[in-house]
C-alpha cells in the first residue's frame, strides 16, 4: 500500500538525519526529543 501510495506515510516521517548523527537520531528516539516518531538515517 505504501508502494502504490494508498497511504501517505510522510506525516509519520518526523525526522531526517544524515547518517553521521546516528546518536543524535538515537537519543531523539529514546527521548521522545523534538516530537520523534520516526527518524530517517540519509546515507
Amino acid at each position: 500500500m505504501i508502494l502504490t501510495k494508498s497511504i501517505d506515510v510522510s506525516p509519520l516521517l518526523t525526522h531526517v538525519l544524515p547518517f553521521e548523527e546516528i546518536q543524535t537520531a538515537f537519543e531523539m528516539a529514546v527521548n521522545r526529543r523534538d516530537n520523534a516518531i520516526k527518524i530517517i538515517l540519509d546515507f
